[in-house]
């Protein structure tokens, strides 16, 4: 039997809505799903273009290598063009690569910018990396700690451990 074109994503299952859902809430691992990524990246494959979020979620396995083999420059490729839409789960994932050199090189600016686009779209994931630019003077910007606070405690409020962490709790 295929997980695919049986479970995950059949429609009148609301599966595929479901799947959506987790993914515009932002959760980066969804266990449910962990032991069948081959499968679904190969449906996602067939299916780019169809629909943003899946796109997005395509992109995102990609980038882990998530039932495929890694290839953070076709992900960050992926990434670019939905952030032209002003997907906001998208740029999120722009400033991770520019954050951490993952198929593009290392550029500070570059991932505070697409941080801050995610923010002012509504992916709040983002907060963490704003507060993470401001409290370390990482980019020059005209907020203070207070802004970085702000951040901080929206990224914490959305469930951040790193930034618990930050706040040496």
């Amino acid at each position: 039997m295929n997980y695919i074109s049986n479970c995950v994503f059949l429609t009148e299952n609301n599966i595929v809505e479901d799947y959506i859902d987790l993914i515009k809430q932002g959760y980066v691992n969804i266990a449910t799903y962990n032991k069948y990524y081959s499968e679904i990246f190969n449906y996602l494959k067939e299916n780019f273009g169809n629909n943003d979020y899946l796109d997005c979620e395509y992109g995102r396995l990609l980038f882990n290598g998530l039932g495929c083999k890694e290839d953070r420059i076709k992900a960050h490729d992926v990434f670019l063009k939905l952030s032209e839409k002003n997907f906001p789960l998208a740029q999120y994932y722009l400033s991770l690569s520019y954050n951490c050199s993952r198929g593009v090189s290392h550029n500070y600016v570059l991932s505070n910018h697409y941080a801050r686009k995610a923010y002012d779209n509504g992916c709040l994931l983002s907060a963490y990396g704003i507060a993470f630019y401001l409290k370390n003077k990482l980019v020059y910007l005209n907020e203070d700690d207070e802004s970085a606070m702000y951040y901080l405690m929206v990224a914490i409020c959305n469930g951040s451990l790193k930034a618990i962490e930050a706040l040496n709790l």
